[in-house]
């Protein structure tokens, strides 16, 4: 899959962009393989959370990508300015934001080259069944932004597969792992994570995202 092996390109190298909003224009219907600028993930701390956090995020991804796909290499992985999210980006009760709000809120505002992904500490929430359920993070499968939480992760040196598993959602329109395997990173986690488990990519999520 192209889009899996551009991701994989994004995760291997820090940089500026290269690419201009006048030059990304090419790229208007989501990054695909024809976009003249290569994609590049944008990753934003919010509120509390440390550009030095982000930076060992990053360095997990890019241990992920050698891991894997370590033939491919190319284009950026950039590190955005902290930003403080509005109080009105939270649910209904103002208890926790709203993962949905923010998606919408990266959505509007991303390059179209960009794959970006807010990074927080605070409690994140979506709708469901007309219930607000708290949850480790979300995605616009297919759409290129994510937003990722650490509240609900016990072990924080394990939050870097919450990420990568919002990417992979995020750019290549890829859904939970079909064998429900506990070792692959893109297990569901259905309310009960167990991030120590997962171990990377199991072979048929290798290979369906390759394909």
């Amino acid at each position: 899959m192209k889009r899996l092996r551009y991701f994989l390109f994004i995760i291997l190298s820090v940089a500026v962009s290269g690419c201009t909003k006048q030059q990304a224009g090419a790229c208007e219907n989501e990054v695909d393989a024809r976009c003249s600028c290569p994609p590049m993930v944008k990753i934003v701390p919010c509120n509390t959370f440390s550009v030095a956090e982000a930076q060992q995020i990053r360095d997990h991804l890019q241990a992920f990508r050698q891991r894997y796909f370590a033939q491919d290499s190319d284009t950026f992985i950039t590190i955005a300015e902290p930003v403080q999210l509005d109080k009105t980006l939270m649910n209904k009760g103002a208890t926790r934001f709203s993962a949905p709000k923010i998606l919408n809120l990266l959505q509007k505002n991303r390059d179209s080259n960009e794959i970006v992904i807010a990074l927080l500490h605070n409690d994140i929430s979506t709708n469901k069944n007309s219930r607000d359920w708290g949850v480790l993070g979300l995605s616009y499968r297919g759409r290129c932004v994510s937003v990722a939480s650490t509240y609900r992760v016990k072990e924080k040196a394990e939050f870097w597969k919450v990420v990568a598993h919002e990417l992979i959602h995020a750019y290549c329109n890829y859904g939970h792992c079909p064998d429900d395997n506990p070792a692959c990173i893109m297990k569901d986690a259905k309310g009960h994570p167990n991030l120590k488990k997962q171990h990377g990519l199991c072979e048929t999520c290798q290979k369906n995202l390759l394909k």
